[in-house]
């Protein structure tokens, strides 16, 4: 029996199921109550990601379309620019409040989680509606 993946499924391993484990990483890290198993369990959902990055490329999928390729560069671009905003309005406001101390260990997870989850829904998003 040789199923093939579709793309959404296959952008869901790729992108959503990491941003989600990018989130948990994140929440982690945040949380901090025991340093030897939060490295633990960092590692342990690290590796997770990779195996959720790997599959895709063992199974079978189907062909990227024209389509496809265009509605995953929007994808991105569109995740790319509401991060870039989203940053751009922090920055602003942290600039007028008289400083901002930014922990990059707690953020950069929760910026690489959310910014795949963006790109996965605005691909899922753009692949049902079309052009």
């Amino acid at each position: 029996m040789n199923k093939v993946m579709n793309l959404k499924t296959k952008d869901f391993f790729e992108n959503g199921c990491c941003g989600i484990l990018w989130i948990l990483v994140g929440i982690a890290e945040l949380l901090k109550f025991n340093a030897s198993a939060i490295s633990t369990a960092v590692s342990a959902i690290l590796i997770l990601d990779t195996v959720f990055m790997i599959i895709p490329q063992l199974f079978k999928a189907e062909i990227e379309d024209e389509m496809a390729e265009y509605n995953k560069k929007r994808a991105s671009s569109n995740a790319f620019i509401i991060i870039y905003t989203c940053i751009l309005f922090a920055t602003v406001f942290g600039v007028g409040s008289g400083g901002l101390i930014v922990d990059l260990e707690l953020i950069l997870p929760f910026l690489v989680g959310i910014m795949s989850l963006l790109r996965f829904g605005f691909f899922l998003f753009y692949e049902k509606v079309g052009d």
